[in-house]
């Protein structure tokens, strides 16, 4: 297949979850469905009356540490449906409206927590491909940590679940599969063989440990003050 039709994004630690916006609130989703915080935001439909009639639905990652959302893709953004648009136009709407917003960054009393875009690299430029496989660490002083990388097929739509169109590999793993060197201090683990065998453990031990918090109870906390509420204690996975 020709790598030229691929969109490489980066995808940093993390729980991955959606942001959802309504009624002039915010709400975070887990990936099992459940709502773990409210709270203002900037976002079209994410805080006071003026946006009561405006919903913008993100997919994110949600960094504790840095209390930030970190936006991979977009769903709706201010009532425009973006999930039958290719990746290439959803990106691009994307990177446009957080132009438009530079404050959706910085955290105060309308905007709780922090979103940030993104980078995108089109695989048609391999210089820029190659400069961001060779960067380490990814972000300034490694805040927020690299996970892994996403890959997006230019004409993809949002699909829920898997997706031959969207991939995903850990620094590590593309020299084996894309044959593109990255930095030397993306090293392999030790029991790192094969990247199948090695994605069909990390995915066993990965649905075990979400089968384990499954069980677990959790609370559900309400306040007549929009601030930042958190819900239940999730776990943090991708």
């Amino acid at each position: 297949e020709n790598i030229d039709d691929w969109i490489l994004v980066p995808c940093p630690k993390g729980q991955r979850c959606l942001v959802v916006t309504y009624s002039g609130r915010t709400e975070m989703y887990t990936k099992a469905g459940r709502r773990r915080m409210y709270f203002p935001s900037l976002l079209p439909g994410g805080s006071g009356p003026r946006g009561s009639k405006m919903s913008t639905i993100l997919d994110c990652v949600y960094s504790a540490g840095e209390d930030t959302f970190y936006v991979l893709d977009a769903l709706v953004y201010g009532n425009q449906e973006l999930v039958h648009c290719e990746a290439q136009f959803r990106f691009f709407w994307l990177r446009s409206k957080f132009e438009e917003c530079p404050e959706l960054c910085v955290t105060n009393s309308h905007n709780k927590k922090s979103f940030k875009y993104l980078p995108r690299y089109d695989f048609e430029n391999v210089a820029d491909i190659s400069e961001a496989f060779q960067r380490y660490p990814f972000w300034s002083e490694n805040v927020p940590q690299l996970d892994g990388w996403l890959f997006y097929h230019k004409e993809s739509s949002y699909t829920y679940g898997t997706t031959p169109l969207v991939g995903w590999l850990f620094a590590f793993m593309v020299p084996h599969i894309l044959g593109i060197e990255v930095n030397e201090n993306y090293e392999r683990p030790i029991d790192y063989s094969d990247p199948i065998i090695y994605m069909d453990d990390f995915d066993a031990k990965l649905a075990g440990l979400k089968h384990k918090h499954s069980t677990k109870s959790s609370y559900t906390k309400e306040s007549d003050s929009l601030d930042t509420i958190e819900i239940d204690d999730e776990e943090n996975m991708d």
